[in-house]
């Protein structure tokens, strides 16, 4: 976030509506988008709303870490080098004896005891925390949170809190923290019913764990703490009974986390996503909640058998499959992150994918030529990656955004092989539950692929103005690994390019060309991308008046170029032995 002092604030009429105009001390460095977008052609979504927030951090009360000269700083070292803050902790009952009294002394337990009740905090309004938690220890790292309730507390109200220059990555989660006085050893807070609205959160995460309400915060990255800032994953939502509404999530490593499922949620609406490395990690979580997100790296990771009901605009990858986990700042300067590819994402539905946004002249838009699938500034990475350490990771880049991203199935510690096709259980059970969803194509679930059905393209041009490689479709990691060269094996990759099968799409403001491209592979050593291929069920792919189209017929089948090679090695191997 960018920091300014307000020099004025005013209101005036702006097409019809008051306004207000927030004047600040200081130009801005960066251009942020002030303005909503009407596209027509949308399925279901006709305005696009990728607006910059403006909060105001001042508060009557402030809770500070100490920045005081006289007692905080050590050797000229403040708060901020030293991880040195401030925690709040609500204790369990608890007696002590007066000084001078000890329990042999007659009366002792009538005058020489002091007994203190349960600390309890119920609400929290309209405070900002500075330099709040506690980091030392580093073999195994203890982290005490700006606030630690003990697990007698039923319910804890937070409304309009500030959280800025934080020494942890978490507000409520403790790390190797000691028990005392009824904190339990991880702080769990699942027993306790939080309610938190109206706050911005700068470098924080908060697990909304347990029974749950979160209501117009806003949350940013921030590299505002040292070891792990900015946290991960910034807004998780895993409890029961939860309600989340018009919550916004900035330039974080991962935007809101959902891992809780569908029944979980009483409300869930206007919950947008913008900047972030990941900006929905659904995993296994509720894969049919509104999902919204402008300009992340990547803007859905999903890891279960569906995903549907989403708006994706300006997203280096709109929907990418796999199980997204990370670990980039547990350990200096090791980074052990891995996403495992979601094979399991059989069907993607009912969902909206921008390429790019309508231009409006003089806007902040039309300008913008940055590359989104980059992951901005982060020093741990270069963008969403496939694989870990041990093949040396596999970054996304052959465009600069994509609609669909298909991948393979990277299996930590697997090789690849020719017989490693998925395919999915055909039991009885199976086979009769397979039958209620798909129909009389019951039968084709057998074998693993991507199903696309009723999803809207807008704004792929194939190449845009800043001169950006862009396509709806593509399949960049979705062959790579057999056949690399690399001396560890090709752990990231797969052996099969599974097919990609398409139902009901529409293209609008996206030419033919732009529609799919199939990827030759980041070396001509990755053999399988020979063997991609892609279903056309009902030629909405093609288009309506393509050539390859004939009306009442198909489906069509789409295959590569490229032919399908044995490698080198093998290829040598055979020669040798016949």
């Amino acid at each position: 976030p960018e920091y300014r002092t307000l020099s004025a604030v005013t209101t005036q009429v702006v097409n019809g509506s008051l306004v207000s105009l927030v004047q600040v001390s200081a130009p801005l460095i960066n251009a942020h988008i002030g303005e909503k977008l009407q596209v027509s052609g949308l399925r279901g979504a006709s305005v696009l709303d990728g607006r910059a927030t403006v909060s105001l951090l001042s508060r009557n009360v402030e809770i500070r870490g100490g920045y005081d000269q006289s007692y905080d700083y050590i050797s000229g070292v403040g708060p901020d080098l030293t991880d040195y803050g401030v925690t709040i902790r609500t204790q369990e009952a608890f007696s002590e004896p007066k000084q001078g009294w000890d329990d042999t002394m007659a009366g002792y337990s009538l005058f020489g005891v002091d007994f203190y009740p349960a600390g309890s905090i119920s609400n929290m309004h309209w405070v900002r925390f500075r330099a709040a938690g506690k980091q030392y220890s580093q073999e195994p790292p203890v982290r005490e949170p700006p606030l630690v309730l003990h697990a007698g507390v039923a319910q804890f109200t937070m409304v309009g809190a500030v959280v800025t220059e934080p020494l942890t990555g978490k507000f409520f989660e403790c790390t190797a923290v000691m028990r005392y006085r009824g904190a339990l050893d991880n702080c769990d807070t699942r027993r306790t019913r939080k309610v938190v609205t109206d706050g911005v959160f700068v470098g924080t995460n908060i697990d909304f764990s347990g029974e749950s309400v979160a209501a117009r915060n806003v949350f940013f990255g921030g590299f505002e703490c040292r070891t792990d800032c900015p946290p991960v994953k910034m807004v998780v939502f895993s409890g029961d009974n939860l309600i989340a509404v018009n919550n916004t999530a900035y330039g974080g490593y991962g935007g809101f986390t959902v891992s809780a499922k569908c029944a979980a949620f009483r409300g869930w609406a206007n919950n947008v996503a913008m900047g972030n490395m990941v900006g929905f990690d659904v995993g296994f979580g509720c894969s049919s909640l509104r999902l919204e997100g402008y300009r992340n790296s990547a803007g859905i990771t999903a890891a279960g058998s569906e995903i549907s009901n989403f708006l994706m605009v300006e997203n280096g990858l709109a929907l990418t499959p796999g199980d997204w986990s990370v670990w980039p700042t547990e350990k200096k300067n090791l980074a052990p992150d891995f996403a495992i590819g979601g094979w399991e994402v059989a069907a993607i539905k009912d969902a909206v994918v921008v390429g790019r946004a309508p231009q409006v002249d003089g806007s902040v838009r039309s300008g913008n030529c940055q590359r989104w699938s980059g992951g901005g500034n982060h020093p741990f990475s270069k963008g969403f990656s496939l694989g870990g350490t041990m093949c040396g990771y596999a970054y996304f880049n052959e465009y600069a955004y994509s609609g669909f991203a298909a991948n393979g199935a990277y299996v930590r510690g697997q090789g690849t092989g020719y017989a490693d096709l998925k395919t999915r259980d055909v039991s009885i059970a199976k086979g009769l539950q397979r039958l209620a969803y798909w129909g009389e194509n019951a039968h084709e679930r057998a074998l693993f692929r991507y199903v696309l059905t009723n999803v809207t393209f807008y704004g792929f041009s194939g190449k845009d103005s800043c001169g950006r490689l862009n396509v709806a479709l593509s399949n960049e990691m979705a062959g790579q690994g057999e056949g690399s060269e690399y001396p560890l094996g090709a752990e990231y990759g797969k052996a099969t390019c599974y097919p990609i099968e398409v139902r009901n799409l529409s293209f609008v403001d996206t030419p033919d060309y732009a529609r799919l491209r199939f990827s030759r592979g980041a070396k001509a050593a990755d053999v399988q991308f020979g063997l991609c291929t892609v279903h056309d069920w009902d030629g909405s792919l093609l288009g309506e008046g393509s050539k390859w189209v004939d009306p009442g017929i198909g489906p069509y089948f789409l295959k590569p170029t490229r032919r399908h090679e044995w490698p080198t090695e093998v290829l040598r191997d055979c020669q040798s032995w016949a």
